[in-house]
């Protein structure tokens, strides 16, 4: 695939190999992540009490369901991304070099979230669990494309051992015939985010 972007290559390849992992779930097994309407009004409560008077309520809900869908987002997609680069690295060599830059510029647009400013405008909850995901994508990057300084921020806020326990959780063999799922409930237990959403079928 071209086009303006060389990087669109890698890109492709990578939604190609999350949509394998999809396809190989049995039709009627597959399910959707979906938000569970108490922890999603827990993080509105949060947001509106957090910014009493300084915004509208209004403003203040569709504050606190953004980071609520945007958190929900990253645990759907974070744990299976970090199979799909870890499976396109070994499979795919000649992509390597276009997969260091991928990883690379997203780990660096990431770490700004470890600022101490973040914390006085986000949920505890929320910018814990964000920080710990970065985090193992920050570690996976930097041992795949060789470079460890791209995990230091992390590892000098003391998301190590979380970020490694995560991907550990990527790499393990499945025990059932939705692998994604699996990485997304492992995560979630241990991010404490197990009931902050519910599987449906489509």
């Amino acid at each position: 695939y071209r086009d303006a972007d060389e990087a669109s290559s890698y890109h492709v390849a990578f939604e190609a190999a999350l949509l394998l992992r999809i396809v190989q779930v049995p039709p009627e097994q597959r399910v959707n992540l979906t938000e569970k309407r108490e922890a999603r009004e827990k993080v509105v409560a949060q947001v509106e009490k957090m910014f009493k008077g300084a915004i509208g309520l209004a403003q203040a809900r569709q504050a606190g369901l953004r980071f609520y869908d945007g958190l929900m987002l990253q645990l759907r997609s974070t744990g299976p991304g970090l199979w799909a680069d870890s499976w396109l690295f070994e499979q795919l060599p000649e992509l390597r070099g276009l997969q260091a830059a991928v990883l690379q510029g997203q780990v660096q647009q990431n770490v700004p979230c470890l600022n101490a400013e973040v914390d006085k405008m986000s949920p505890a909850a929320v910018v814990k669990a964000s920080r710990s995901m970065n985090a193992a994508y920050a570690f996976q990057a930097a041992e795949l494309v060789g470079i460890p300084p791209l995990a230091i921020p992390y590892q000098a806020a003391g998301f190590e051992a979380l970020a490694r326990e995560l991907i550990a959780l990527t790499r393990a063999e499945p025990t059932t015939a939705d692998p994604d799922r699996e990485i997304v409930d492992g995560w979630a237990e241990k991010l404490g985010l197990s009931r902050w959403y519910v599987w449906k079928t489509p």
